[in-house]
């Protein structure tokens, strides 16, 4: 699985801090945003890696910055890390944020929710969609 949680934190002196959707609150909120991916076989959840987000306006370049990574890169990476330490699985579960991430190299299967209660099945290499919806 792939997520990105984030906390409220005041002040700007702390590193990662920026305007940005806190989903724990529901609203965008100065904070610290941190993506994870998690190991799962449906019955056990096991955290692997963890990386904070950086807002473009922590880099000198802004998002041009060549330092300045997105979520989406950030979880493609931490898949990839994940995958290298032998954690390998079928598919890879996130949210609507990852909807048009690639993960480079990456054939497994994505089950990705765009709402509540809908998900996508994003079959590896055919790129083709069918809508799960009950």
């Amino acid at each position: 699985m792939i997520d990105d949680s984030g906390d409220r934190k005041d002040g700007t002196a702390t590193a990662h801090v920026g305007r940005q959707w806190l989903g724990r609150l529901g609203k965008t909120d100065n904070g610290i945003v941190t993506v994870t991916t998690v190991w799962t076989d449906g019955r056990v959840y096991y955290p692997l890696h963890a990386t904070p987000y950086t807002p473009a306006h922590h880099f000198a370049r802004g998002r041009s910055d060549p330092a300045f990574r997105t979520k989406p890169q950030l979880a493609a990476a931490l898949a990839a890390r994940s995958k290298e330490a032998g954690f390998d699985c079928r598919a890879v579960v996130a949210d609507c944020a990852y909807l048009l991430a690639r993960l480079d190299g990456d054939s497994r299967a994505r089950i990705l929710s765009t709402e509540c209660f809908t998900h996508l099945y994003v079959a590896p290499q055919t790129h083709s969609v069918q809508n799960l919806s009950p």
